[in-house]
């Protein structure tokens, strides 16, 4: 995965983590990979006041980034965070060595970060 998100910034992609984990603990992991640098946002709940959801944070970093939903890719590894995508009008890729799992089959799936490549740099 690190050298993933090494190729992407290079690539100069927009990268962020957007995630249901408190903010605080969220970048003390990403300044331990060496990833906070490369990295345009890092968000969470509690990044902004009165988010409920995920989708809700998704929401907020689209509007404050002005991201294009059409060039736009949330990589998930729940449901929720597929429901999350779907709401917001995002592309969805699964990663499967997380969490949870997604019950819509037509879904792309990545069983490891050479599988996710491919499916981020596909047209």
């Amino acid at each position: 995965m690190d050298e993933l998100i090494h190729d992407l910034y290079h690539d100069q992609r927009q990268l962020f983590i957007a995630t249901n984990k408190r903010e605080v603990p969220t970048r003390k992991i990403t300044e331990y990979l060496g990833w906070q640098q490369m990295m345009t946002g890092v968000y969470s709940l509690d990044s902004f006041i009165g988010l409920a959801s995920k989708k809700e944070l998704l929401a907020e970093i689209m509007y404050k980034y002005k991201l294009d939903p059409k060039h736009t890719v949330y990589v998930g590894d729940t449901d929720s965070d597929y429901q999350a995508a779907v709401a917001n009008d995002l592309h969805y890729i699964m990663v499967q060595w997380g969490y949870g799992q997604c019950d819509d089959a037509k879904v792309p799936r990545a069983n490891n970060a050479q599988q996710l490549a491919v499916l981020l740099n596909q047209p």
